[in-house]
């Protein structure tokens, strides 16, 4: 199975889980896909990956339930760079989860402020420790990991905030002896961890800063400490050190946040309504009012919006792609959320296919390429009716066909960056290439007309 996906800066695509093979090649656990090929990350790693974090410099951050990447000894994380198609160790720590779910992320991880690597699991550190919680830092100047403390729960969410704080939300209720119920902050000022009030009868799943500077939390809690109709869903308020809740509060869990543009967190979880307003597991909170906004789905596609693990990928024109995690029909639908018209949509298959286009049982990760291609991973055998085991893409144009740099409209920069492109590559077959406009694998002159047949009527009509 697929249970992470990451987009490389140059366009290539990883995917992480638990497998042996991909097509003919031997890729153990991890592999790459470069538009028209898989290739093996230097001998893979020894066990399952369940989370991926891409760095600023292009590299990419493993976490899972392994003990060697490549040739290196690296238990549960490790560094792979894609340019040269090297793992470097980040030995210190052991992992001792066995029981995991691949699906549900056994480790959080995150990039503090200052560039380092944040971690929480079920990890040793010391690694003399027999099992335990713990929320650990790689020194990106001592290439060290260095404890933030022991927890005796899991800790499901990190954020990092500009000032150099961390706050860990989860299902603990103790670090390093002290009492913080399921979130606490770590002040970059002290190095010590404090109290943030402390949630009731749940976990904090999800945490997020808006653009404002406001932090919001999420998760299966039933109240905060000193604010008991904090459910769900509660806003720090800064000034007076406690949560607030969101009026009215959901009738169900939150598992994730997304943040949209506009003042806007999508918010995914396990509700169907806040007060009387009807929510479909997905809705979208607008922050300067705090007043929650249904994302509208057709009569006769209410029942496929359901429990979605894999919402968050983005297309060029700003949809986000998600599919249900469980579904009872023989085909999978894959939806575009619309975040300006607040509307899903179907994403359709080739000419000649039916909306419904991914076989039970079901996608668990999608990422979107920035082409407008959709990349998905999962438990499913067939896409689109044809062998397609754990992994699929969906070929899709933008809308704006013809903005070949990407610019956001359609101009003379566009056409001629494309002759450049068309003449450097005329007579290659290789569908990865930029000029293959119509996507025949190979560049010839159709493409060229059809190139500017896209260009001449999206010309200063198609921002």
């Amino acid at each position: 199975t697929i249970s992470s996906v990451a987009l490389l800066p140059d366009g290539r695509m990883l995917a992480g889980g638990i497998f042996g093979t991909v097509g003919t090649r031997g890729c153990k656990n991890i592999a790459i896909f470069d538009s028209t090929d898989w290739q093996a990350t230097s001998k893979g790693v020894d066990g399952p990956v369940t989370n991926m974090l891409a760095l600023p410099d292009g590299d990419v951050i493993l976490a899972g339930v392994f003990k060697i990447a490549g040739d290196q000894v690296t238990p549960g994380v490790a560094r792979w760079r894609p340019d040269t198609n090297e793992w470097f160790a980040m030995p210190g720590i052991n992992n001792w989860a066995s029981n995991f779910d691949a699906f549900n992320r056994t480790f959080a991880i995150a990039r503090a402020a200052d560039g380092d690597i944040l971690l929480s699991g079920p990890i040793r550190f010391p690694v003399n420790l027999t099992s335990g919680y713990s929320i650990v830092r790689w020194d990106q100047g001592t290439q060290a990991w260095r404890s933030l403390g022991t927890s005796d729960g899991q800790a499901f969410a990190l954020l990092s905030l500009p000032n150099g704080d961390i706050i860990a939300g989860g299902e603990f209720n103790l670090i390093d002896g002290q009492s913080f119920p399921t979130i606490a902050r770590w002040r970059a000022s002290t190095g010590q961890w404090e109290r943030m009030s402390g949630f009731i009868g749940g976990s904090v799943t999800a945490l997020v800063r808006s653009t404002s500077g406001e932090i919001f939390a999420g998760g299966s809690f039933v109240s905060a400490t000193g604010s008991p109709s904090a459910k769900y869903i509660a806003r720090w308020d800064e000034g007076t050190s406690s949560w607030q809740p969101v009026v009215p509060p959901l009738n169900g869990s939150v598992r994730r946040f997304t943040q949209l543009p506009g003042d806007r967190l999508l918010v995914e979880g396990n509700f169907t309504f806040s007060g009387t307003i009807p929510l479909s597991y997905v809705a979208i909170l607008f922050l300067p009012t705090l007043t929650w906004q249904p994302v509208m789905v057709a009569p006769e596609d209410q029942t496929t919006i359901y429990q979605t693990h894999c919402l968050g990928s983005v297309l060029p024109d700003g949809r986000f792609v998600t599919a249900p995690y469980s579904w009872t029909a023989v085909s999978m639908p894959l939806f575009a959320l619309d975040t300006h018209a607040n509307e899903w949509t179907h994403i359709p298959g080739p000419v000649g296919t039916t909306p419904g286009i991914y076989a039970t049982p079901g996608v668990r990760a999608v990422a979107a390429a920035r082409n407008g291609d959709v990349i998905i991973g999962g438990r499913f055998t067939t896409a689109d009716g044809e062998p397609s085991f754990c992994l699929a893409r969906l070929v899709s144009r933008p809308p704006c066909s013809s903005d070949f740099d990407c610019s956001g409209q359609v101009a003379v920069d566009d056409l001629v960056s494309f002759l450049t492109a068309w003449f450097g590559q005329y007579g290659i077959a290789d569908g990865a290439l930029s000029a293959d406009f119509n996507r025949d694998l190979f560049v010839g002159v159709d493409d060229l007309f059809a190139y500017i047949d896209a260009w001449m009527s999206q010309f200063a009509q198609c921002p």
